[in-house]
């Protein structure tokens, strides 16, 4: 297996990997402090605005399609070149590199809602200081300790067999810049003055910061709030209005019961943007193995997360060290 740090996107290390972790975070902030300073000083201008956000719609399907539904649970294989333009845009997202952005995903589903799930998100018995300090952690600092290490290659072997997949984690860095610079260029192309570009590059980091919380809600709001089609021992939950604005990803409790669903809106009505766009591809040639849970898997699997939740309820301990 090739040397860990080739994993790390260039030119950082392992070591070095903290200083990237902090950026990730604190750039996106300051970078939209500055953006209400360069609206206040020189106008609020709808293009600069626009242009920045246009960027954050091409890529959220990079995450949630990309790095989730493809690369994490690996619920449909598509062609080359659309694994790369899903990787690339997920990258320009800004939000980890794919590797990192997998590797806490499938660590989050190994240990959901209990000790090592890096998300340790707050429980509805929390009080409310508690929840709170569950929504910064989520929202903005978990990542700062959550590390990378040698022994957690194991989450991303497959990712890791791929040569292009493994150049595009390396150049991360490139593709995130790229998510500035485009709509910088776009603003200074129909308003080819200095003010316009640093408007649109600011704007570009207003949407890392959007974006990326609109993503963490699936792990906040939908683990304290919704409905639960599936009495699973975590804390799951189906969250209508969080599943509109992620393209599908609200529906938390139904993909957590089944993690390698291409298909997280299983019930009536439960509009997911994302398995239409997956179904569409599909329909053209471009998706197969595509899987998705039986009406008889769907029955089945509500039975033994009640079944599940009641031995949780009886013996906690025996659970724990049974699924552990």
């Amino acid at each position: 297996m090739p040397d860990v740090d080739r994993y790390v996107p260039f030119p950082f290390t392992l070591t070095t990997q903290p200083v990237l972790q902090w950026l990730q975070v604190c750039l996106p902030i300051l970078g939209t402090a500055a953006a209400l300073a360069h609206a206040y000083f020189y106008g609020f201008a709808l293009g600069t605005i626009f242009f920045g956000f246009c960027v954050g719609a091409v890529t959220a399907p990079g995450i949630t399609l990309g790095f989730h539904r493809l690369f994490t649970h690996r619920s449909f294989e598509t062609t080359r070149p659309i694994r790369g333009l899903f990787a690339v845009l997920g990258s320009m997202a800004g939000q980890d590199s794919l590797f990192m952005w997998v590797f806490r995903h499938r660590e989050h589903h190994q240990f959901a809602d209990r000790e090592g799930d890096p998300l340790t998100p707050a429980t509805e018995r929390d009080s409310a200081f508690q929840r709170f300090q569950a929504l910064v952690r989520i929202h903005f600092t978990w990542t700062l300790s959550n590390k990378f290490t040698k022994d957690d290659r194991r989450y991303i072997v497959d990712l890791a067999a791929d040569p292009m997949l493994c150049r595009i984690q390396r150049s991360y860095l490139l593709w995130v810049a790229l998510g500035y610079l485009i709509p910088a260029a776009a603003c200074y192309a129909v308003t080819p003055t200095a003010q316009a570009a640093i408007g649109g590059l600011l704007w570009g980091f207003a949407r890392t910061l959007v974006v990326a919380q609109i993503s963490s809600l699936v792990n906040s709001v939908c683990h304290l709030w919704g409905g639960r089609a599936f009495d699973l021992p975590d804390h799951s939950r189906n969250n209508r209005a969080v599943a509109l604005i992620t393209m599908g990803e609200g529906w938390h409790n139904n993909h957590h019961a089944f993690p390698t669903s291409a298909r997280h809106g299983l019930g009536r009505g439960e509009f997911d943007m994302c398995w239409m766009i997956i179904r569409l591809l599909e329909r053209n040639g471009l998706a197969w193995n595509v899987k998705t849970p039986s009406s008889g898997q769907i029955a089945d699997k509500k039975r033994e997360a009640h079944f599940l939740r009641e031995a949780l309820r009886a013996s906690p301990r025996d659970l724990s060290e049974r699924h552990g």
